[in-house]
């Protein structure tokens, strides 16, 4: 089994994200308005040449709450991404394909001096998140026909 990692156009990741993330609801809904900023980079995990998980990164500035636990942040301006529609088919979660992509994507953070990674985490998704590092901010908050979420984050170091 050969898995590689890249960057994809962002129509590549909607399937995966209505298929995993969106079931039933329209198609409108896995399009994000951060999809048509040129700041924003989409990956894609690929298994003998199937697209098998997708994440989109995109520059958007974090809760207040969360740029409030470092004096730092408040001084100057946080460079800062937010992760969006990560998902991975159902036949392969599980075997490292998520971790792959947030390797890749964060050595491209690295390179654009992002300082911080941040997003809605689905509660079903707390432990992978862990396990990479990042760390939790906030309460338990329910977002409407997903489920409940927890704003998650990590420090990265510029290159």
């Amino acid at each position: 089994m050969t898995t590689t990692v890249r960057f994809i156009n962002k129509e590549d990741s909607w399937p995966l994200r209505e298929k995993i993330l969106r079931p039933g609801r329209p198609a409108d809904e896995s399009r994000f308005a951060c999809d048509e900023n040129p700041l924003t980079f989409h990956v894609g995990v690929f298994v003998n040449q199937n697209l098998m998980t997708v994440s989109t990164f995109a520059p958007e500035a974090p809760p207040q709450s969360l740029l409030a636990l470092s004096e730092e942040f408040l001084e100057e301006s946080l460079n800062a991404y937010r992760l969006r529609g990560m998902a991975t088919d159902m036949n392969f979660q599980g075997q490292g394909a998520g971790a792959k992509a947030i390797a890749f994507a964060e050595v491209e953070l690295q390179r654009r001096h992002c300082q911080m990674l941040w997003f809605n985490a689905r509660e079903g998704a707390f432990t992978f998140y862990e396990k990479l590092g990042f760390q939790y901010h906030g309460e338990m908050f329910e977002l409407p026909h997903i489920g409940p979420h927890k704003v998650m984050y990590k420090l990265l170091k510029s290159r």
